[in-house]
């Protein structure tokens, strides 16, 4: 009997243990519908009329290149390097803090052409892109033009990209995709229908339809991060905090795992 009960206790502890929390911290009325991210300086980020803008309460920039055509993506990761891709000329461009250009990338002029699909931030003077021309991540080396690294062939579609100073993951049809800065594989998980991915402190945050899982590099599992019932326009992180735009609020939530 003893043993049961031991075995019961144990049981229950690992289920306590594995769960993910989710404290309500504020909600901010925010009647803007083009939010694209918010990061640690709590600097918000919009696209509007294919224009960039960055504001708090106290500054607000502005950043435009109608002839690089339209924004495909935008990562602001790193507040002091922010990237935007433009597909319609496979160009990148590089902007600092207050969205002055450090670099315009235009791929097509490169010695070995590239067709971007996807960009995501790296360490120092690189960035991630994946080439849609042999289905490959690279580490790109803006300074000196160059690939530093390339990933074997991907198969699968790309959803979705997110990255840190030390790893990038992939979020493609079939497969969630794990690398370090040395391009080799650290994991691989399947896709069960997720939507988008974020990464917070090189764990997942993960949406499918109007929920939000959080999977812990540590623990090996996903959990379903219980929320408050609403729709799901769009979600940012940001150190430990989870973001949940709906319908002209911003929910401000602290994840606890």
């Amino acid at each position: 009997m003893k043993k049961v009960i031991c075995v019961l206790v144990l049981l229950l502890f690992n289920n306590l243990n594995s769960q993910v929390s989710a404290d309500l911290i504020e909600v901010r009325k925010y009647p803007k519908d083009s939010i694209i991210g918010i990061d640690s300086f709590e600097f918000k980020y919009f696209l509007k009329n294919n224009k960039l803008k960055k504001e708090n309460s106290l500054n607000t920039f502005n950043y435009s290149n109608l002839k690089l055509g339209s924004i495909a993506g935008i990562d602001t990761f790193n507040p002091l390097k922010i990237f935007i891709l433009y597909n319609d000329t496979n160009s990148v461009v590089i902007l600092d803090n207050r969205l002055a250009e450090i670099k315009i990338i235009d791929f097509n002029q490169l010695k070995n052409l590239r067709l971007i699909s996807h960009i995501s931030n790296a360490n120092n003077n690189s960035f991630w892109i994946f080439n849609t021309i042999d289905n490959r991540l690279e580490l790109f080396d803006y300074k000196t033009s160059s690939t530093k690294i390339k990933t074997n062939p991907i198969i699968s579609n790309i959803i979705d990209i997110t990255s840190d100073y030390n790893y990038v993951w992939l979020l493609t049809e079939e497969n969630i995709l794990c690398y370090n800065y040395a391009g080799s594989l650290i994991y691989k998980l399947k896709n069960d229908q997720y939507q988008s991915i974020k990464n917070i402190n090189e764990n997942l945050v993960l949406k499918k339809g109007n929920s939000i899982y959080l999977y812990n590099k540590n623990k090996k599992e996903t959990n379903l991060v219980p929320l408050t019932n609403q729709l799901i326009d769009s979600f940012f992180v940001s150190q430990q905090n989870l973001y949940i735009y709906e319908q002209n609020k911003i929910y401000v939530y602290q994840l606890n795992y």
